[in-house]
């Protein structure tokens, strides 16, 4: 056997290992590849996503990095993707440049990361759309599509409403949406529930639901999570030891998660993912629980036939939200989530207009939720509040790209530059601190935040919010007012000026207000789990 062959060989054995879960034993056998031709590409770029899939960005753009001469344009696509989980979008859009991605779903997608990262959600769209063009038959790509289109100024519910049930048509053949079974529950005593989700970590998602899935073992109810998390932590052992019954998804197939679901004989099954990262939305077109829902995991309508329940509450799912939702609308009373706060706060700090004499205004959100539009309104809070200051802080914000497209804004707009501050990522006690440099948040808009604003209440610090008619626009909305902040809500941007040069006169009042905010949130129903995983089964038991 030629060395060619040999390479080969060495090359095809690794992704054999990788395919049966050794990734050490592949990456040795990459790595041998690679001694004996390091322009030998193929295991370059094998163990450089190796590497990317179990979280070593360094290790990862180091093996592409070293590759012999320029950059073919595959080794540039996969160092782009690295460069967007490191938080530097704009690197990877450097990388992309000159190439033709036209028909390359991989190209396309990192692309649409890369603009998203940068806040520029209507390119992402476009990007993503353009995937799933290239690859109809791939349902997770059509779901990311949609999730993109959720962050898009100007989304409609009922745009979202017909590009989910869109994405039912193409990827739900009518054979496989089965009918409802009998909807009825037990009228009393203990439920069989289930969950399905790949966030049963250190997530949003994890946080939202771990104390109610306890709550719910507590009342007697048995729980059977099924989880497809990729890299299981401290609080998936939490999951893990509240579990009735524990299913590793992650080497099933829908068929094979399908069947071990149906063995259970649930009363009820939840999908706490819907069309995010690793969802299964697929696979609750099959009828696997007379009562199938969504819930906490998505945004809205999930579009799926066999999803019955989308579970929310009045604010997040105001009326003309029922005419744009393919499930019936639970609306639980006190709210839809109960949190757990994160147990590595620091203390809630002074308010730092007293120290400084003006208004500091904060967004620590994710920047594929902030686009130019968003930029340009809280430009012009910054232009109605003399001396204000704004600081934009997450993983991603401090590219040099944003920089130079808030300056161009601030220039548009007659704002001096140094009044917004950028921030890189940070571990997350750290970021939290940073709320300690900010007396008022932001929302982002059309997307809301949700954990964002729970965390920067816990901090002492409101949200000042304008939420819009999708469900994703109402987060800060619904959860603010469980501790009495309705007066946040604001309807139009107007008076979110007018509120916003209120605030810069009543530091005083707003201080009192930080420092009673977190007592405020543990004593409200954003963290009383025990009255969620109540209404939670009193209200299924009543809708259907």
């Amino acid at each position: 056997m030629g060395p060619v062959h040999s390479l080969d060989a060495l090359n095809l054995a690794g992704l054999r290992r990788r395919d049966a879960g050794d990734a050490a034993g592949a990456a040795r056998l990459f790595e041998e590849a690679l001694r004996h031709d390091a322009a030998f590409e193929a295991a370059r770029r094998n163990l450089g996503n190796l590497r990317f899939l179990a979280g070593e960005l360094e290790a990862a753009a180091g093996v592409l990095e070293a590759a012999p001469g320029p950059l073919s344009a595959e080794l540039r696509v996969c160092l782009a993707r690295v460069r967007v989980a490191q938080g530097r979008p704009g690197e990877a859009l450097g990388l992309l440049e000159g190439l033709s991605l036209g028909g390359s779903p991989e190209g396309l997608s990192v692309l649409g990361q890369a603009r998203r990262v940068l806040g520029d959600p209507l390119g992402a769209a476009a990007a993503f759309a353009a995937v799933a063009r290239l690859c109809p038959d791939q349902a997770g790509v059509g779901s990311t599509a949609l999730m993109s289109l959720q962050s898009c100024p100007g989304i409609t519910p009922e745009a979202l409403l017909e590009a989910h049930r869109a994405w039912a048509r193409r990827h739900l053949p009518d054979q496989q949406v089965q009918p409802p079974g009998a909807r009825r529950l037990p009228r009393r005593g203990p439920l069989r529930l289930g969950f399905v989700s790949p966030d049963l970590r250190d997530h949003p998602v994890g946080w939202l639901v771990v104390g109610t899935l306890e709550a719910l073992r507590r009342a007697g109810h048995e729980v059977v999570l099924a989880s497809d998390t990729r890299r299981e932590d401290a609080l998936t052992a939490r999951f893990r030891r509240l579990a009735s019954v524990w299913i590793d998804a992650r080497p099933l197939s829908d068929e094979g998660l399908a069947e071990a679901l149906a063995a259970r004989e649930l009363h009820v099954l939840f999908d706490l993912a819907g069309h995010t990262r690793d969802g299964r939305p697929a696979l609750f077109a099959r009828r696997l629980a007379p009562v199938q829902a969504t819930w906490l995991g998505y945004v809205g309508t999930t579009g799926v036939p066999g999803v019955d329940v989308l579970v929310a509450d009045d604010v997040h799912a105001p009326p003309h939200l029922d005419a744009c939702c393919t499930e019936r609308i639970l609306r639980l009373p006190g709210g839809y989530a109960a949190w757990t706060p994160p147990p590595a706060a620091p203390a809630v700090g002074p308010l730092p207009a007293l120290r400084r004499g003006h208004l500091s205004f904060g967004v620590l959100a994710n920047p594929s939720k902030v686009h130019p539009e968003l930029l340009r309104r809280w430009l012009r809070v910054l232009r109605a509040v003399p001396e204000s200051r704004l600081l934009l802080a997450y993983t991603g914000f401090d590219d040099p790209l944003h920089r130079r497209r808030l300056d161009l804004l601030c220039a548009e707009l007659g704002v001096a530059p140094e009044r917004v501050t950028l921030g890189g990522g940070l571990p997350h006690a750290a970021h939290l601190a940073r709320y300690g440099e900010v007396d008022v948040a932001l929302d982002t808009s059309p997307y809301s935040g949700g954990v964002t604003t729970l965390e920067a209440l816990w901090m002492g610090v409101p949200t000042l919010t304008m939420p819009g008619r999708t469900f994703a626009s109402r987060h800060a909305a619904a959860h603010q007012s469980r501790v009495g902040l309705q007066d946040w809500t604001v309807p139009d941007e107007a008076a979110l000026m007018a509120r916003a040069r209120e605030l810069s006169l009543r530091l005083r009042e707003l201080a009192r207000l930080r420092h009673t905010l977190r007592e405020r949130v543990r004593r409200s129903p954003l963290c009383d789990t025990a009255r969620l995983a109540q209404a939670l089964v009193h209200g299924l038991r009543d809708l259907v």
